[in-house]
């Protein structure tokens, strides 16, 4: 496979449906099954010129208009391993969908935790409570822009705020950007290992084969978020200190992205305030973000 060729599939080649960092896993070997869901003949010839290009494996799991929870769309998986694909097949027919996840090579460890988590609170707040050791962990673990799984709860406003949330971005996403991740996956903690270390050489493969891109992704998930919830938070640069617990935050700047829906007094009370306050990563001071989660990334 040549440099040229890849990065083209992975910008312009791709699949509308299917994800880069996706992609990026299937060429650089820490996946061997991935999944898309073509809506068009566009996308089901791009899926197919994809596969006869790099010897890909396709296999359809549902066809469109085959089944009556999800008429609009074709179910497919990618991949360089046949029989895992079968077996994925299987399990998502039968709607087997922890032992899927694991054989669309997501991490045990994060497999198992997701499935636990009962949406009754942020699954960023969730994945928070379950890191033991709280410090900087590297940007390519930074899940808080991905939507993928994470908002199929019961609140009613959740996909009027996503609606809205793409349309404060629009400048961003009329460029060719976008906010996925680097891992396709929700990590169990932000300390995951596993998590870390194949996130790092999906990374390193995109910045091979698509610099560019590869460097914006890197400046929208790196900083420290201040997180409230699903679409209420801030990204910031500075200086942190800490002692034990106990942390101090010097903030040096707001970054303009994302855009989300974070309260207009709370960046009013980061303005004002030189230092942010916080104990075992949620906040103290300033008063009117007490208990806000912080989530540092780098």
């Amino acid at each position: 496979m040549n440099k040229p060729e890849i990065s083209e599939y992975l910008i312009e080649k791709r699949p509308k449906t299917l994800q880069i960092n996706d992609l990026a896993a299937l060429f650089c070997g820490d996946k061997k099954v991935v999944y898309t869901a073509t809506q068009d003949q566009e996308d089901e010839e791009r899926v197919k010129e994809l596969c006869d290009r790099f010897k890909f494996k396709l296999l359809i799991m549902k066809e469109k208009g085959k089944n009556v929870f999800n008429q609009n769309h074709t179910d497919i998986l990618i991949g360089t391993d046949t029989k895992r694909m079968e077996e994925a097949k299987k399990l998502f027919l039968e709607n087997r969908l922890k032992e899927w996840g694991i054989y669309l090579d997501y991490p045990e460890c994060c497999v198992e935790s997701y499935s636990e988590w009962d949406y009754k609170e942020s699954l960023i707040a969730y994945i928070f409570s379950k890191t033991k050791i709280k410090t900087k962990t590297p940007f390519y673990i930074n899940n808080i822009t991905n939507f993928y799984s994470r908002t199929p709860d019961p609140r009613k406003r959740v996909k009027i705020l996503f609606k809205n949330f793409l349309e404060k971005n629009k400048e961003l996403f009329s460029s060719g950007m976008d906010f996925e991740p680097i891992i396709t996956w929700h990590p169990c903690s932000y300390n995951c290992k596993e998590s870390i270390k194949r996130g790092e050489k999906i990374y390193e493969f995109m910045e091979k084969h698509i610099p560019e891109r590869a460097k914006i992704r890197k400046e929208l998930l790196s900083g420290i978020f201040i997180f409230k919830d699903d679409f209420e938070f801030l990204a910031i640069k500075g200086e942190i200190k800490a002692i034990g617990k106990n942390i101090s935050i010097n903030i040096k700047k707001i970054l303009p992205w994302p855009k989300t829906f974070f309260k207009k007094e709370y960046i009013f009370a980061i303005k004002k305030t030189k230092d942010i306050n916080l104990y075992d990563w949620k906040i103290l001071n300033p008063k009117q973000l007490k208990d806000l989660l912080v989530l540092p990334f780098s």
